[in-house]
C-alpha cells in the first residue's frame, strides 16, 4: 500500500543520503560501496521484463519527489568516486565484516545485476574478457561507474527526461566561469584536469568506453575540453589499442571506439594535430616494429587493419562503413604519413 511505497521512497533517499553525505575513508569505504550496490539492485527490475520499462516504483521515486533535488550531487559524486579510484582498504578497518573472497554478498548479487543490465543497454552482447583484478581492487569505482551508466540510461518519464541524463549531459570544468543556464537545474562541475585522464586510463572496460561514448557525444563542454588537449594521445592511444585487439573484444566495445574515433575526426584540428604528434616504440602493435611514428599514421594502420579483420571474420558493413568514415573525415589532412602507413592506404 501506501505506506509501504512511501517506506521504499525513504529507504531510496537515505542510500543516496549514504552515497553524497558521507566522506569517503578507509572506515566509510564499506558503506558507500554498500549503498551503491543496494541502488543497483533496486534498478534491477528492467533484467525481468522483456519490453523497455517506462514507469516503476523505483523510476518514479528516483525521478521525483524527495530524491530528485539530490541528483546533480549523486551523478557528481559517482564520478568522482571513479576519479579517485580507491582501493578497498584494508579488512581491519572494514565496518561490516568482509567474506574471505574478497566481496560482500551485496556486491556479488549486484555485480551480476550490473553486468545483466550493461547486457540489456548494449542489445545483448557478450561481454569483453572479465577484469576481476581492477574490480577487486577499486570495487567503489567499479560499482559507482555501473551505477552511473544505469542511471544515464533509464527511460525518460511521461511528463519530464531523465535528470540523471540531463545532468551527464551538462556538467562543466571547474575552471569554466561561465553561467550556469537556467534551464536545467542539474549542472554541476567537477575537475576536468582529473577526470579524463581518468577515464583515459580505464578504457580496457568497455563501461569506461560507453562513458566516454556518451560524454563525447552529448556533453559539448567535455568534447571541446578533450579537442582542445594537447596530450591527445593520451585518449587516443587506449581506443586505438581497443580496435587493435579486436578479436579480444565484444562488438559493441569495438563499436563504442570506432563511433568514438568518428567523433574526434568530425574536427578539423584533431586532424591536424594527430600528425603532430611523434610516439616512439609502440610495443603492442606487433605486424611491423615501429620505432617512431606518428599518432595519425598509427591511427591510420590500426583503422585499416580493422576493415581488414571485418573483411575476412566478421563481414559486418556498418563496421566496414564507419572505419571508411573515419578516414575519409581524416584525408583532407594527411600529411607526413609514415612509409607504412602510406603503403597499406594503397
Amino acid at each position: 500500500g501506501t505506506e509501504c511505497e512511501d517506506l521504499i521512497e525513504e529507504l531510496l533517499c537515505c542510500l543516496i543520503q549514504l552515497i553524497v553525505e558521507i566522506p569517503l575513508l578507509d572506515i566509510t569505504y564499506s558503506i558507500s560501496l554498500e549503498a551503491v550496490t543496494t541502488l543497483i539492485v533496486f534498478l534491477s527490475c528492467q533484467l525481468f521484463h522483456k519490453e523497455i520499462l517506462r514507469e516503476s516504483i523505483i523510476h518514479k521515486y528516483l525521478m521525483h519527489g524527495r530524491c530528485l533535488p539530490y541528483t546533480s550531487r549523486l551523478v557528481k559524486t559517482l564520478l568522482y568516486n571513479f576519479i579517485r579510484q580507491e582501493r578497498s582498504p584494508p579488512p581491519g578497518s572494514h565496518v561490516f565484516q568482509q567474506q574471505t573472497d574478497g566481496g560482500g554478498l551485496l556486491y556479488g548479487i549486484a555485480s551480476g545485476v550490473a553486468t545483466g543490465l550493461w547486457t540489456v543497454f548494449t542489445l545483448g552482447g557478450v561481454g569483453s574478457k572479465p577484469t576481476p583484478q581492477l574490480e577487486q581492487c577499486s570495487p567503489l569505482a567499479n560499482q559507482s561507474l555501473l551505477l552511473l551508466l544505469v542511471l544515464a540510461n533509464l527511460t525518460d518519464a511521461p511528463d519530464t527526461p531523465n535528470p540523471y541524463r540531463q545532468a551527464i549531459m551538462s556538467f562543466k570544468n571547474t575552471q569554466d566561469s561561465s553561467a550556469f543556464s537556467s534551464s536545467n537545474p542539474h549542472t554541476f562541475q567537477i575537475n576536468f584536469n582529473q577526470f579524463i585522464p581518468a577515464l583515459c586510463e580505464q578504457q580496457k572496460s568497455d563501461q569506461a568506453t560507453l562513458l566516454l561514448y556518451m560524454l563525447l557525444h552529448q556533453n559539448g563542454n567535455v568534447r571541446t575540453y578533450v579537442l582542445a588537449r594537447t596530450d591527445i594521445e593520451n585518449l587516443v592511444l587506449p581506443i586505438l589499442e581497443i580496435l587493435y585487439h579486436v578479436e579480444e573484444r565484444n562488438s559493441h566495445h569495438v563499436y563504442m571506439a570506432l563511433i568514438i574515433l568518428l567523433i574526434l575526426t568530425e574536427d578539423d584540428g584533431f586532424n591536424r594535430s594527430i600528425h603532430e604528434v611523434v610516439l616512439k616504440n609502440i610495443t603492442w602493435y606487433a605486424e611491423r616494429v615501429l620505432t617512431e611514428i606518428s599518432l595519425g599514421s598509427l591511427l591510420i594502420l590500426v583503422v585499416i587493419r580493422t576493415i581488414q579483420y571485418n573483411m575476412t571474420r566478421t563481414r559486418d558493413k556498418y563496421l566496414h562503413t564507419n572505419c571508411l568514415a573515419a578516414l575519409a573525415n581524416m584525408s583532407a589532412q594527411f600529411r607526413s604519413l609514415h612509409q607504412y602507413a602510406a603503403q597499406r592506404i594503397i
